[in-house]
C-alpha cells in the first residue's frame, strides 16, 4: 500500500497490575530469582469480560489522539518554519540530485535532537555489486547517487552529524550463486545451484560486514 502512513501510535494495557510480590504468595518464587532471571518487575491481568479485540479498540482511539504530524513530500523544494522530529528517506535519496541543497534542507528542518532515518537500496560495496557489477540491476536503475555504508557515513559526519545505528540487509546469496553458475541471475536457482554449498555462516558475513545490498542507517 504506497499511500499508506503511520499517523500516530498508541498503547493499551489492563488496569490489573500484578507485582512479583503478589506472584511470591501464591508460588513458590521471589521477586529477587525473577527479576534476575527476566528483569520483569510486573505485570498487567486482563479481568472480567476484557479481550484482546477491546484492548485493540482502546489503543486505536489513543492513537487517534496521538495523531502525528507526517508529511510525505521532496524535501528540496520545502519550505516551511516548522521542524521535525524524524525526517526519513526510503530508497530515495539515491535519486536525490542536489546533496549539498538536500542536507542544508535537513538541517534546516530536523530539531536539534531530532533523528535522521535513511535507507539505502543499492550499496556499490555490496558482494552482489561487486560480483555481478553490470549485470546487477542495482545499476540499472537511473539513480544520481550511489551511497556506501562507509561513504553515507563519511558525507553525514562531514556535516557534524553522529551515527547511532547502522544495518546491512538482502545478502543476495541465490543471485550470485545464479550468476556464477553461469545461469540468469535473477532466475529462481536450480536444483545443483551453487547456493547449497553458501552456508548460513556466510550469509551472516555478509550482513555483518555491511557488504549486503541494502542498509539502513540512523543519525
Amino acid at each position: 500500500m504506497p499511500k499508506s502512513k503511520i499517523k500516530g501510535v498508541g498503547f493499551y494495557v489492563p488496569d490489573n497490575v500484578i507485582k512479583n510480590s503478589d506472584l511470591e504468595e501464591i508460588m513458590d518464587t521471589s521477586d529477587e530469582w525473577i527479576q534476575e532471571r527476566t528483569g520483569i518487575k510486573e505485570r498487567r491481568w486482563v479481568e472480567g469480560d476484557l479481550t484482546t479485540s477491546l484492548m485493540g479498540t482502546y489503543a486505536s482511539k489513543i492513537a487517534i489522539k496521538n495523531e502525528y504530524n507526517v508529511i510525505n513530500k521532496g524535501i528540496e523544494n520545502y519550505n516551511t518554519n516548522e521542524q521535525f522530529d524524524l525526517i526519513s528517506f526510503w530508497a530515495s535519496l539515491e535519486y536525490c540530485m542536489n546533496i549539498d541543497l538536500v542536507i542544508k534542507q535537513i538541517k534546516k528542518l530536523l530539531k536539534k535532537c531530532g533523528i535522521l532515518l535513511i535507507y539505502i537500496s543499492g550499496n556499490p560495496s555490496s558482494l552482489i555489486m561487486r560480483v555481478l557489477k553490470e549485470k546487477c540491476l542495482g545499476f540499472v536503475f537511473n539513480r544520481g547517487n550511489y551511497f556506501s555504508p562507509n561513504s553515507l557515513n563519511m558525507l553525514f559526519k562531514k556535516n557534524k552529524f553522529k551515527k547511532i545505528y547502522q544495518k546491512s540487509f538482502v545478502s543476495e546469496i541465490e543471485v550470485i550463486s545464479n550468476f556464477l553458475d553461469y545461469n540468469e541471475s535473477y532466475h529462481k536457482p536450480t536444483k545443483n545451484s551453487m547456493a547449497k554449498s553458501f552456508s548460513k555462516e556466510l550469509e551472516e558475513l555478509i550482513l555483518k560486514n555491511l557488504m549486503g545490498y541494502k542498509f539502513l542507517t540512523i543519525f
